[in-house]
């Protein structure tokens, strides 16, 4: 018998569905490529912009440097109390201790998504970095004169000073497997967690040791979370 004859430009319906198939397939990866790429370059534009921020933190503390006998900002519990020193009549910016996401600002007042850039008035300027404004982790005791590969800036950690966290939703937690290391030399680093969690670098003796620890030359102790 024979087969039946097909008419010109017609092809049966499964050939059809087939490429449907295939096309939709292809279309949904190449939307799916676009959106990592689209993740990935906001998250790097992000990256950039905190290191940017933190190294305009530095310059401002070797401006207070400057009036200070070499000394930067001193402070005993927290980071924001020693930031705040650095407002003055030419400085009160405070966009730049933000960096959206990050879990240390979640402590805002309610309905309040980022520092509201009022810093009130000399000599205190007690309103600011109040408590959720600052991102921004500090070694405190530090001056000009100090090793210039110590760790001066850098992320807020986790509640527990010198470890970061693994979420980027949680404190210290923010890239994912890295944190921003400002140094007294002004070098800024984005710097690649260990395992632990914690930032490895070969002290003056070439050994490898965690940065925010004696063995590198950082007194633990000195380390100041935000607030």
């Amino acid at each position: 018998m024979d087969a039946p004859i097909q008419s010109p430009g017609s092809f049966p319906f499964a050939v059809i569905a087939k490429w449907i198939f295939i096309f939709s397939i292809i279309v949904g990866l190449i939307l799916l490529s676009v959106a990592f790429l689209d993740v990935t370059s906001s998250s790097r534009d992000k990256q950039t912009k905190a290191t940017a921020h933190a190294r305009q933190i530095h310059l401002a503390l070797q401006e207070f440097a400057l009036d200070h006998d070499g000394k930067f900002p001193a402070a005993d519990r927290i980071s924001n109390d020693a930031y705040r020193q650095l407002f003055s009549r030419k400085f009160q910016d405070e966009r730049i201790f933000y960096v959206s996401g990050c879990a240390w600002h979640q402590s805002l007042p309610e309905g309040i998504t980022k520092p509201d850039n009022e810093v009130g008035q000399p000599p205190g300027y007690t309103l600011g970095l109040e408590r959720g404004e600052n991102h921004w982790a500090y070694t405190t005791d530090l001056g000009v004169d100090s090793m210039g590969y110590l760790p001066l800036i850098m992320d807020g950690f986790s509640e527990t000073v010198g470890i970061y966290a693994p979420d980027a939703a949680a404190k210290g937690g923010i890239w994912e497997g890295k944190a921003i290391v400002v140094r007294v030399d002004g070098s800024a680093k984005m710097e690649k967690l260990a395992p632990d969690l914690r930032v490895y670098g070969k002290n003056a003796n070439g050994t490898k040791v965690d940065i925010f620890s004696r063995d590198y030359g950082t007194n633990p102790a000195k380390l100041l979370n935000p607030w």
